[in-house]
């Protein structure tokens, strides 16, 4: 009762797990609801039992921490991680914790990755046959 006079967070927020279905369950685009689903599901172990108010920027730094040697990649680490802040944004506005604890969080920097310069490579070249065999045709 005095939770919604004085415009507190609730006593007893949700079980992460929970609020985590609850969370995807809303999501309209099915592509991003499955993309969404893959981190969840790797937040869900991290967060088994924690209630949404447990959740502390040290926790989310220790999830990073842990992630890191599995050899998983900054930039999906850092999804994770904004699919995380999406929830406790979300939960913060419907006063199920008090503060969202990514005001103190960092993301990780990405790889610099060679993708970009082999993609680049694979355009090029491709543009480059393409007009090669135009101009075979042409001079046939």
């Amino acid at each position: 009762m005095l939770e919604r006079c004085y415009c507190l967070p609730k006593s007893s927020p949700p079980v992460f797990a929970n609020w985590a279905d609850d969370f995807l369950a809303k999501v309209a685009h099915p592509n991003t609801r499955k993309r969404y689903g893959s981190s969840l599901g790797k937040l869900k172990s991290a967060f088994t039992r924690a209630r949404l108010s447990d959740i502390s920027a040290e926790s989310i730094e220790e999830y990073k921490e842990e992630r890191l040697p599995e050899g998983v990649e900054p930039a999906t680490i850092n999804h994770d991680r904004r699919v995380l802040r999406r929830m406790m944004r979300l939960a913060e506005r419907k006063r199920l914790i008090s503060r969202n604890p990514f005001l103190e969080v960092d993301f990780l920097k990405p790889k610099k990755s060679s993708s970009t310069t082999l993609y680049s490579i694979a355009v090029v070249l491709s543009y480059a046959m393409k007009k090669k065999v135009l101009l075979q045709v042409a001079n046939a």
